[in-house]
């Protein structure tokens, strides 16, 4: 037998090499899978594209609501039908005139800002970046709802610029607390594209909440002066509309509901209580049916506060936005939805009743409910 130094026939270390130099050849094409779609020119996203999925218009035998227009178009109109209206006086352009107004209140430099409280300026170029990188490809670089990836997203991404939040500790009509805007960022809204974002650092967050304050703040202002504007005829006074936002904006002016009592024990009798309610004084079946499960006959008639049509949940074997937990749901019975037809509960129905309402829901999410029971 001949022997190799190390004491292989040559026919095995052949053998073996050729082995290794297929395995070579398959790790290699594998590589050059993998590697491909980096190698080509990637295209950076077109943050102008028109979004045709964006609500611009109604048809006639639509309801008038708000529109989810970027705010661009919005004064794009606005200045051509001023332009056609002589008894409009306006000196320049109206984009410019609200920039120029909005800017000398909410600019970053601006001492009105600065010293309202409203906004910690100390984060907003920290938030600002942390934003740009995690938040516009759904929500935009504008914060107005419309980044590249918006079209293909069901519910849309938020327009932040309007105002309307749908999920706060505050009731309907009311702007968030930070807290809420930092609880949704770490939470994420199950069943819709916007994740938690819990890995991320902390204080990113809090930079996060501070820029989108800002951008809602400002937003809520240009859009406000636009809407008097409309409905008056007549350029409105910016320090009025300004008084008016930050009014909404400041924490002393938010009321917070809460659950004032112990949650009952989750039992038949209130799950029954809660269905009574349900079925009848607090008007849910109206919308979502006598069973939950978004079949009542009112069911198919609302938009949202963006013009997008909405229908009530379907509550059996649901999954809800803000968590399952029973004191979310109280709060969100209690204070409504915002930007939605779904009012909230507290101030008609008892804290208790509202808890008995929560369990009646969780009954429906666990299957508890037959239909047409």
């Amino acid at each position: 037998m001949i022997l190799t130094p190390f004491g292989e026939r040559p026919d095995t270390r052949d053998a073996r090499a050729g082995k290794a130099h297929v395995a070579g050849l398959f790790w290699a094409f594998g590589a050059s899978l993998l590697a491909l779609p980096f190698a080509r020119q990637q295209d950076a996203p077109d943050w102008g594209a028109t979004d045709h999925t964006r609500k611009l218009a109604y048809t006639d035998d639509e309801d008038e609501s708000p529109l989810d227009k970027p705010f661009a178009m919005d004064v794009r109109e606005f200045d051509e039908a001023v332009a056609e209206d002589p008894d409009w006086e306006v000196a320049g352009s109206l984009a410019e005139l609200v920039e120029r107004e909005s800017a000398a209140r909410y600019g970053r430099e601006s001492e009105r800002l600065a010293s309202s409280g409203l906004v910690d300026l100390t984060r907003l170029a920290a938030g600002e970046r942390v934003f740009l990188l995690e938040c516009a490809g759904c929500h935009g670089s504008e914060g107005d709802g419309g980044g590249p990836a918006a079209t293909h997203l069901v519910p849309r991404p938020r327009n932040l610029r309007r105002g309307l939040f749908k999920f706060a500790s505050t009731p309907v009509g009311s702007r968030p607390l930070r807290e809420d805007l930092f609880d949704t960022l770490t939470r994420g809204l199950v069943g819709s594209a916007m994740p938690s974002f819990r890995l991320l650092p902390e204080e990113k967050r809090w930079d996060v909440v501070e820029y989108v304050r800002w951008v809602a703040i400002r937003g809520e202002f240009e859009q406000v002066m636009l809407d008097i504007a409309w409905d008056d005829g007549e350029l409105p006074d910016p320090d009025e509309v300004a008084e008016i936002v930050e009014h909404r904006w400041r924490r002393e002016n938010q009321k917070v509901s809460y659950p004032s009592v112990a949650e009952p024990p989750f039992d038949e009798e209130s799950v029954a209580r809660g269905r009574e309610l349900f079925r009848g004084s607090a008007g849910c079946s109206a919308c979502h049916g006598d069973t939950g499960r978004g079949d009542g006959p009112s069911a198919d008639e609302f938009r949202d506060g963006w013009g997008y049509r909405i229908y009530p949940r379907n509550l059996a074997g649901a999954s809800f936005r803000v968590g399952d937990e029973p004191e979310r749901l109280w709060s969100v019975i209690a204070n409504g939805i915002g930007g939605t037809p779904m009012f909230g509960q507290a101030g008609a129905a008892s804290p208790e009743g509202i808890w008995d309402l929560a369990h009646f829901v969780q009954h429906v999410a666990a299957g508890g409910e037959e239909a047409g029971r």
